[in-house]
């Protein structure tokens, strides 16, 4: 892959309106929970994410519900966050202003534009802001992960962020992958469990080999492994 320059312009997502809208939408999610009228959410390790400068929030992803549970716990510490988000969802005019006012990422899959997705989070991560993104760059709808796509580390030796491993269990009993309709209820159960962040390797740049970054995405990938089993656990 070629190097990619970041763009000059400031980020939607870094804008001082954005931020506060984020807050603010941030307490009406997490008022919703508390009452506990929609699931049942549990968040283990949301400390986490309260970590200064340019970070990667890389996520497993089961259900189009992933966005919602990781918004709260997610905003609580980094409101400047830029989520990246399949270009699909920007086809609705309504939906495209909204998205790109809140600075999400869009992200064409399998075409040369995916390039300026990278672009544009590689501005957000050189401003000192954050990134979330879907490490395996789709819902996995069978048991198990995906294979994990290489965007993510390429992003963290661009830049030198941290890497958080994040998993999402059951979010898929709330919103099954392809259903029209969510599932509510106190029954409704999921868990997202977040890690340490994971520094790059000493000296990682673009001009490392491509094996390293490869070697970065198994230790990234193994992390959320272990996430998985432990959020698991707490469901038993």
């Amino acid at each position: 892959m070629t190097p990619i320059k970041a763009t000059s312009s400031r980020p939607a997502s870094l804008r001082r309106r954005v931020r506060l809208a984020n807050k603010v939408l941030r307490v009406a999610l997490v008022s919703a929970a508390w009452t506990r009228i929609f699931v049942r959410p549990r968040v283990i390790g949301r400390e986490n994410f309260a970590q200064d400068g340019k970070l990667i929030i890389a996520s497993h992803h089961r259900s189009e519900f992933d966005p919602v549970g990781l918004f709260a716990p997610i905003v609580k510490f980094r409101p400047d966050v830029a989520f990246m988000a399949m270009a699909e969802l920007f086809k609705n005019a309504l939906m495209r202003r909204i998205l790109e006012w809140f600075g999400t990422i869009p992200v064409h899959r399998g075409t040369e534009r995916a390039l300026e997705s990278t672009t544009q989070a590689i501005s957000v991560l050189d401003a000192d802001g954050a990134i979330a993104v879907y490490i395996e760059g789709k819902i996995i709808r069978e048991p198990g992960r995906g294979k994990p796509k290489g965007g993510v580390a390429y992003m963290a030796f661009a830049t030198g962020a941290p890497v958080i491993p994040v998993t999402v269990v059951r979010t898929e009993d709330v919103k099954p992958p392809g259903s029209k309709w969510w599932r509510w209820g106190w029954g409704k159960r999921y868990i997202i469990a977040i890690g340490k962040p994971i520094p790059v390797p000493p000296g990682a740049s673009l001009s490392s080999p491509k094996a390293d970054r490869d070697a970065f995405t198994d230790q990234v990938m193994a992390a959320i492994d272990l996430l998985t089993e432990e959020a698991e656990r707490h469901l038993l």
